[in-house]
């Protein structure tokens, strides 16, 4: 008995506890409801106020201040996004810009191992094929020494000390102050743009053959010189002067050193003599309008500069450019007067025979066919 009623005890009390925690529950729900309902109340308020259009989206706030504020963040965002496309812009140009200055073919390792049939020079002046008929490729031990020392004084003095670009001998060109700032010698070299043209390099002459054209824009120069820094770098000097030796022209349709002094004295490049070879170095600066056998002057005096200079002598040999060049006028003899009316007179006499003589033999001629065609037409006309 006692065991029975302790468990009912025992479960009135469980079921006192269970209705207390549900009255608790019930009475916070009481009072969250309450709370929520003022909050509600004004958001229906709100809403009756102002109703949200369908087609609008979510409300936004239409205060002028709001307004220049979204107007400020969308211009700012318009100016973000030019900047990044200048910039993208910019870097392609580069990137370009890059890709053309080192777009030459084949590379500059092609030439450790191989010799040049063709280059762009000898395509512009002249056909490939041709131009390999007559031309034979030599090694360097096979050009005089003399040779050798001659090109290298008359046109690059200071070809085994630069890498490529002579750059004191632009700014000697230019007459640029070593201690000119960047601002000056831009200017200086901009506006004696002229002369820096003909301080190239063997090295940038030998790009210019093997790759580029003869033009004179800044572009194309530039070209010039990053091609030559190339080829510093991955040949030797000899190798450099022995391609330049051999891809050089030396006068119209005459390219490579054999060649030239086959054409010009008659005998291989390795037995030149140093009046020779000084003649073949004064050649290369203008092969076509002044060498050994045609306007020998203006060569002649190079080549005189070229001589002294390896002799010993302290001259200056100026840069030579083509295009400042003058071509001395052809001068023709006065005749004298008796003489001038006699050849006159002669050929005067000699236009009137011929003249006779020509309008006799189409007389003739024209008589000789006219009665060939009476012949015929007598011919024809008889019965058979």
């Amino acid at each position: 008995m006692l065991g029975c009623s302790s468990c009912a005890m025992s479960c009135a009390s469980r079921t006192n506890r269970s209705a207390s925690e549900g009255s608790g529950e019930r009475s916070r729900s009481r009072t969250l409801i309450a709370t929520s309902r003022p909050r509600d109340a004004s958001r229906q308020r709100n809403t009756a106020a102002n109703p949200p259009s369908p087609s609008s989206g979510p409300t936004v706030n239409s205060s002028p201040t709001a307004r220049w504020r979204r107007s400020c963040r969308t211009a700012m965002s318009m100016a973000d996004g030019k900047r990044r496309n200048a910039r993208r812009a910019a870097l392609g140009i580069v990137a370009l810009g890059v890709v053309w200055l080192l777009a030459v073919w084949p590379p500059p390792v092609w030439w450790r191992a191989h010799t040049p049939r063709c280059t762009a020079m000898m395509r512009l002046r002249s056909d490939c094929q041709t131009a390999s008929r007559s031309t034979r490729y030599v090694a360097l031990q096979e050009v005089a020494p003399v040779l050798q020392r001659m090109v290298v004084i008359g046109e690059d003095s200071r070809f085994h000390t630069h890498s490529g670009v002579d750059v004191d001998e632009i700014r000697d060109a230019a007459g640029v102050d070593p201690g000119a700032g960047v601002w000056a010698t831009a200017r200086a070299l901009w506006l004696h743009r002229d002369r820096v043209r003909g301080a190239s390099t063997i090295t940038q002459q030998l790009a210019k053959n093997l790759y580029l054209s003869p033009s004179r824009s800044a572009l194309r120069k530039l070209k010039e010189a990053v091609t030559a820094l190339r080829l510093e770098l991955t040949l030797p000097k000899d190798r450099i002067l022995e391609l330049y030796l051999n891809t050089a022209e030396w006068g119209p349709g005459i390219w490579g050193v054999e060649a030239a002094s086959q054409s010009y004295f008659g005998v291989p490049a390795a037995r030149l003599t140093a009046d020779q070879a000084a003649a073949l170095a004064a050649t290369l600066p203008f092969p076509r309008t002044s060498n050994p056998v045609f306007q020998p002057s203006r060569m002649e005096a190079r080549q005189q500069l070229i001589l002294a200079r390896f002799y010993g002598r302290d001259v200056t040999i100026p840069p030579v450019e083509e295009d400042t060049l003058t071509i001395p006028p052809i001068t023709v003899p006065e005749v004298p007067p008796v003489i001038d009316s006699l050849l006159k007179d002669t050929i005067l006499d000699t236009l009137r025979d011929t003249t006779r003589d020509t309008t006799r033999m189409r007389r003739d001629s024209l008589r000789d066919s006219t009665k060939k065609d009476s012949t015929n037409r007598d011919s024809t006309s008889r019965p058979i």
